[in-house]
């Protein structure tokens, strides 16, 4: 059997939003690999929300931050951070503006003090401690009281307001790409920080080229926007069911949602199990 590369979207993908892993995904990376195949994680996580249920599956790398970070086999091939004056600017904008935040870094998740109370507020029904312990289920790693005067972040994630934090974060910070994102998988309740010229694409290409990497055929599996330029770049680019429209209509292939075995079911359609 040919060797062929895999490149897995996390949320949505790989597990649920809301953390869960099908076991039949487990089973499909892991035949997949014993089959020869190569299997990556693709994500928007820094190292630090790679959890080791993850890792347990068996991989043989990841590229996170979407892009900025990229590691095979052990070895760290790629890490690019945020300068610290621009993290300074972003922690200062942040504050002043009220939003909860939390900087990604591959040693943690580093919370503003108010991020917690934030999320009860826009995305449950209040700030209360049920909706706390509900949100701490889906990033139970988060650290409080830290010193966010750092300089090993990858990214800068925050809570929206209201959509138009978005649009003022735009304005406010040309020299960063500003993203839009959903925890839930619901709407885009979140904005981030994120490096120019970084996505997952190129991060792939990097990432084949430092390997030496070549393979019959390639596959990228997302559900969302950052998902788009792997799609294109692999040869199959394959949409989870329950992706949004515009991601389905921009793949070659599209599965079962992530909870109806989708990712099983793809992975046998094109022969990797």
């Amino acid at each position: 059997m040919a060797e062929k590369v895999v490149f897995l979207d996390i949320d949505g993908t790989l597990v649920d939003y809301d953390g869960t892993l099908p076991a039949s995904a487990h089973e499909a990376v892991q035949t997949a690999r014993a089959n020869g195949h190569k299997v990556f994680m693709v994500t928007g996580r820094s190292g630090a929300e790679i959890y080791p249920y993850l890792w347990e599956i068996g991989f043989d790398g990841y590229i996170g931050g979407n892009g900025v970070y990229i590691e095979a086999n052990k070895q760290v091939i790629k890490h690019q951070v945020i300068s610290v004056p621009d993290t300074e600017q972003a922690i200062a904008w942040l504050d002043q503006h009220d939003i909860g935040y939390y900087l990604e870094a591959n040693s943690g998740l580093y919370a503003s003090d108010n991020f917690i109370h934030k999320v009860g507020e826009l995305l449950y029904d209040g700030d209360t401690p049920a909706n706390q312990a509900k949100f701490k289920k889906i990033m139970p790693d988060l650290i409080y009281g830290a010193d966010m005067h750092r300089d090993d972040l990858n990214k800068i994630s925050f809570i929206l307001n209201t959509q138009a934090d978005y649009a003022a974060a735009k304005n406010a910070f040309p020299q960063f790409d500003v993203g839009h994102w959903s925890a839930l998988g619901e709407y885009k309740e979140f904005g981030d920080f994120g490096q120019k010229g970084v996505d997952k694409a190129n991060a792939i290409a990097e990432m084949m080229t430092d390997l030496n990497l070549t393979a019959d055929e390639s596959f990228a599996f997302g559900d969302a926007e950052t998902d788009l330029p792997m799609m294109a770049l692999c040869t199959y680019g394959v949409a989870m069911g329950n992706s949004k429209q515009h991601i389905k209509d921009e793949a070659d292939y599209v599965t079962s949602g992530v909870m109806e075995d989708g990712l099983a079911e793809a992975f046998a359609h094109f022969g990797l199990i």
